[in-house]
């Protein structure tokens, strides 16, 4: 069990590192050196690749990849899509967004592409890995071995970008992608002989079908559109935060020690207090209550970009 427990970390840090390198860091890497913020806005669209990601994963399901067959089907896909990743960053380290910011933006879809499906494959593998008992453990590595990732792609990246260059600092990124082919290695992936296969159109069909008929249209609906907007304002304001931050006046060495770090520890300290009201409150009052902050707090921001003050927008950074 130790060793399943060792490996979907690692696979939880490479599936965080892509992530946040496309729809985190690289939006400061743009500002800083002097892009403007329309055409970092439109690089947002980058997060399409994960949030349409159930349109390719019956292919995850219905092929393997050649070559990689022998290592399992979820494990060769895994193994696949890091090495593209591993390529699309190397390939954003060579690029000045300046003169090739098109260029760029291929590299960065890439990553992202690859990256969503590695996502879908490491979610099929815990699965089948391990019994529904099991399941909370390796999910809580994997969470862990995410939110390392989330550290090092932000705040290790923009301290030594600060240092050093961004060149460096995406050569690296993609050097510490090897951590996740380590949890390939090492992770143990059993023979699933029930995986349904069937037609990719089948499959989209078959699973709206379903979702429909368990809840009904109504309810189906009201789901989706819960779903659809319930963190709309994060994914929208993401990709602006480290511009917002760099126009404010921090130095990306403040971005990545102070304002980085005490939002992630604010964020853990949140999963602590949400699961906490979980268990002494209606679920659906407290969904409709933190839909309701999500959609308010970012006003908070736009309060803190006209009081120029750096102290604030550090306050509402851990707040929001």
């Amino acid at each position: 069990m130790k060793q399943k427990l060792l490996g979907m970390m690692l696979l939880g840090f490479a599936s965080g590192l892509p992530y946040m390198l496309v729809f985190s860091t690289l939006s400061a890497w743009l500002r800083d050196v002097g892009i403007s913020l329309t055409d970092i806005g439109f690089f947002a669209w980058l997060v399409l690749t994960y949030s349409l990601k159930f349109l390719w994963a019956p292919l995850v399901d219905r092929y393997s990849i050649p070559f990689f067959g022998h290592l399992g089907k979820r494990k060769g896909w895994i193994l696949f899509c890091q090495i593209m990743i591993i390529a699309a960053l190397f390939g954003m380290s060579t690029i000045d967004p300046i003169s090739n910011l098109k260029i760029l933006a291929i590299f960065a879809f890439l990553a992202a592409f690859f990256g969503s499906i590695q996502d879908i494959a490491i979610d099929a593998m815990r699965i089948e890995m391990a019994e529904a008992k099991e399941q909370g453990n390796l999910a809580a590595s994997y969470q862990f071995g995410y939110r390392v990732a989330i550290l090092v792609a932000t705040s290790a990246a923009l301290i030594f970008a600060d240092q050093l260059n961004w060149s460096f600092v995406y050569q690296l990124m993609s050097l510490l992608m090897l951590i996740g082919m380590l949890g390939v290695l090492i992770s143990y992936e059993p023979e699933n002989n029930e995986i349904a296969i069937v037609r990719m159109d089948e499959a989209l069909i078959q699973s709206f079908q379903d979702f429909f008929s368990r809840f009904g249209v109504w309810t189906a609906s009201l789901i989706l559109l819960l779903i659809s907007t319930y963190r709309l304002t994060d994914i929208v304001m993401g990709p602006m935060a480290m511009p917002f931050y760099l126009d404010m006046g921090f130095t990306k060495t403040e971005i990545g020690a102070l304002v980085k770090t005490v939002a992630l520890a604010t964020s853990i300290l949140g999963f602590f207090v949400g699961g906490y009201l979980i268990k002494r409150f209606n679920l659906s009052n407290l969904i409709a209550y933190w839909w309701s902050w999500s959609s308010c707090n970012k006003f908070i921001f736009c309060i803190s970009s006209y009081s120029r003050s750096r102290y604030f927008a550090f306050i509402i950074n851990c707040w929001a």
